[in-house]
């Protein structure tokens, strides 16, 4: 609550002393830029919750099927608005129920949360490196940072350090494979992990189309990532909620970027992702829904 209480306390003063600047700021956002914004951070989600699906099936054996791991997985996106993040870990074991334990769905989710957020610090801190210095060479980094990413999934001491956590191991009898995941199954979860911030990236691009360049805007999006980051630990607070606004707020500022515009965007991206949530919900949810009539219609 004291996280929640400053964050508050620091968006409602950076408001208050920006307000005629925040005034000029609205006048800039279009709803084009808005809907294709939406259309890009759904993508992005559906690339993570894909993700997850193929990680959790490879960690599992059972044959789970796909499109209800995703389906699972979307909607339990949407249930740790409510009262936290860890909700939703409980909604996919209830809805996978007797097909895997709620012991490897936190293992999966952690491993996803380490890897992927490892890889989006990396990309971050390149994009924000680069425009800061002025040295694109600096995204010449990422290459050995996506080679450490494929050795990561094919090896199997990450998910074994992480399951051996003492509380977590102790509390939710993890299941993890002995061996690394398969050479194809571990480019695949890497090539996902990488991809998985582009479309977001781009987004912000024809967000702020009509004030800010290319370059510019990506730096943006890079900030927002940092942010997202940072307050992936807030499990209690619903994803974030107020937290992130305020660190984005607070990392534009010291990179150089308009206080107004930071305020503005943080609010608004906060909202679009919210749709984007929700639609990539009801995306798996209704291919679940055909995916099973057609095995009852078949069977």
């Amino acid at each position: 609550m004291a996280c929640v209480t400053a964050a508050l306390a620091y968006v409602g003063w950076m408001l208050w002393r920006h307000r005629d600047e925040l005034r000029a700021s609205l006048a800039d956002i279009a709803p084009g830029g808005m809907a294709a914004f939406l259309v890009l951070a759904t993508l992005s989600i559906a690339v993570t919750t894909t993700y997850h699906a193929i990680l959790l099936c490879e960690m599992v054996s059972g044959g789970l099927p796909r499109l209800r791991v995703c389906s699972a997985y979307a909607v339990g996106q949407i249930v740790r608005y409510l009262p936290g993040k860890v909700w939703g870990l409980f909604y996919e074991a209830n809805v996978l129920g007797g097909r895997v334990n709620l012991g490897s769905i936190t293992l999966s989710v952690l491993v996803q949360t380490v890897l992927g957020y490892a890889w989006a610090t990396a990309l971050a801190a390149a994009i924000l490196l680069a425009a800061y210095t002025d040295t694109p060479a600096l995204y010449l980094l990422l290459v050995p940072a996506a080679c450490v990413l494929w050795l990561a999934h094919r090896i199997p001491w990450p998910r074994r350090f992480i399951a051996a956590l003492p509380l977590l191991g102790k509390r939710f009898d993890m299941q993890q494979p002995s061996t690394g995941l398969g050479t194809v199954v571990s480019i695949r979860l890497s090539a996902l992990l990488i991809l998985n911030w582009m479309p977001f990236l781009a987004g912000w691009i024809f967000l702020l189309a009509g004030s800010h360049g290319p370059a510019e805007a990506v730096t943006y999006g890079a900030a927002y990532i940092l942010a997202s980051i940072a307050t992936t630990a807030l499990v209690i607070v619903p994803s974030g909620l107020v937290v992130r606004e305020a660190l984005f707020t607070w990392l534009g500022v010291a990179i150089g970027l308009p206080v107004a515009d930071l305020l503005l965007y943080g609010v608004v991206v906060r909202l679009i992702l919210t749709l984007a949530d929700l639609l990539n919900a009801a995306l798996f949810v209704v291919a679940d829904w055909r995916d099973q009539r057609t095995a009852a219609d078949q069977g």
